[in-house]
């Protein structure tokens, strides 16, 4: 971890205006380091003001240090920022619960299972769309090492391409050759 924050710092520097804010702030405040990641996070926000992880990330800093109120209000900008935001939706069911407001945490809670069912069903369509792709992708190789191969089985010497032949399972060349 520690050298995952040198690391991040050292990019953070060499380009300030990076959006590599967010992991840097987040890997200080798994680390409990809360000052620090709250000053890269707003160092961040100043430049990016608009970036919704940024404001994800200062919310749960927020409630790392207590600050309910403020988490609310971030995850709230957050989805103005993106609406449908998973984590935002999570952070304000908690806080909502915490505060005993336990209908709005449920009406939170719902909203986010609801985004994670349709993002899951998101990815599965996409996961077949790409098997589809995948599988169209491998016909259309494996034909053209097919024609190829029996361009170089038809290439090869007489003798040899009987031995050819069978290994392409080629069984116009070997009619030929009979």
């Amino acid at each position: 971890m520690v050298d995952e924050v040198r690391r991040l710092s050292d990019e953070l520097a060499r380009d300030p205006g990076s959006r590599v804010f967010v992991p840097l702030g987040e890997a200080l405040r798994r680390q409990g380091q809360l000052d620090l990641a709250l000053k890269f996070t707003l160092r961040g926000l100043e430049r990016h003001p608009h970036f919704a992880d940024g404001h994800d990330l200062l919310a749960r800093i927020s409630i790392d240090r207590g600050d309910l109120e403020k988490a609310f209000d971030e995850w709230d900008m957050v989805l103005r920022l993106a609406p449908g935001h998973l984590g935002a939706l999570k952070g304000m069911g908690f806080v909502c619960f915490q505060q005993g407001r336990l209908a709005q945490a449920e009406e939170y809670l719902t909203r986010a299972q609801q985004t994670l069912q349709a993002e899951t069903e998101s990815a599965r369509q996409q996961l077949r769309q790409r098997r589809g792709d995948v599988s169209l992708l491998a016909a259309y190789y494996i034909d053209v090492f097919n024609r190829e191969f029996k361009r170089h089985v038809r290439g090869a010497s007489p003798e040899a391409q009987p031995r050819h032949a069978a290994l392409c399972g080629d069984q116009e060349i070997r009619l030929r050759n009979a």
